[in-house]
C-alpha cells in the first residue's frame, strides 16, 4: 500500500484497490494486452487532479488479472480487503478498478455483502493505458469523484464506467468495444436488500 498525498486527521482518505484488468493493460508488439501498469501508475494522474488538503489516496495492489480468471477466492479476498479498509473512518469512498467481462458479477457479490453506507465504486476501461483514446483516466477520475461525495452514501456498490452510474443490482455489460460499456435491467429506483 502506498499514499500520494501526506496522511492528516483532517483529509478524508479514498482507498483504490486495483485487481487488473484493460485499465492496467499496455500492448506489446505483437497486440497482446498485458497487465503492466501499476496502481500508483493508475492513481498519479488521478490524485494530482484532487486538492491535497482534502484528500489522501490509498492505493491496494490485490493482483493484475484478466477479470474472466477472477475466482471466488479472488472475490472472498476483495471483500476482505473492502471489509479492512473500511474500518479506518477516515476512508470515504473506495473505488475498485477491474476488467470489464465479470465486473457486474463481482460488483453484485461485493454488493451482497456490503453493510457499510460509504460507497464501493467498480470501474476499468474498454481500452489499454497505452491507447491514444484511452478511457481508463476518466472513468477511474468520475469514480473518485462518486467515492468521495456524501450523495453516494447508503446507496452500496456502484458501476461507473462511459459517464454513468449504475447500482450493481442490475448492472449488465451490454458491449464489448462501445465505451458506455454497462446498462441497468433494474428498477428506476431499486430498492437495496439488506446485506
Amino acid at each position: 500500500m502506498s499514499e500520494t498525498s501526506p496522511e492528516s486527521t483532517s483529509v478524508s482518505k479514498i482507498a483504490v484497490i486495483t485487481t487488473g484488468g484493460t485499465i492496467a493493460c499496455t500492448a506489446d508488439a505483437d497486440g497482446h494486452l498485458l497487465p503492466t501498469v501499476s496502481g500508483e501508475e493508475l492513481l498519479r494522474p488521478i490524485a494530482a487532479r484532487f486538492d491535497a488538503s482534502q484528500f489522501a489516496f490509498e492505493i491496494h495492489e490485490l493482483n493484475r488479472l484478466d477479470s474472466s480468471s477472477m475466482t471466488f477466492a479472488d472475490i472472498d479476498e476483495l471483500n476482505t480487503t473492502i471489509h479492512r479498509i473500511l474500518e479506518d473512518p477516515e476512508v470515504v469512498g473506495i473505488v475498485v478498478t477491474h476488467g470489464t467481462d465479470s465486473m457486474e458479477e463481482t460488483a453484485i457479490a461485493v454488493d451482497t455483502f456490503h453493510t457499510d453506507h460509504r460507497p464501493v465504486i467498480f470501474t476499468g476501461a474498454q481500452k489499454p493505458s497505452d491507447h491514444p483514446e484511452a478511457d481508463g483516466p476518466g472513468n477511474l477520475f468520475e469514480s473518485c469523484l462518486i467515492a468521495s461525495d456524501a450523495s453516494a452514501r447508503g446507496i452500496g456498490v456502484l458501476v461507473v464506467f462511459g459517464h454513468a452510474v449504475i447500482p450493481a443490482r442490475g448492472c449488465t455489460k451490454w458491449h464489448t468495444t462501445d465505451e458506455l460499456a454497462y446498462a441497468t435491467n433494474g428498477p428506476e429506483e431499486p430498492e437495496r436488500p439488506d446485506p
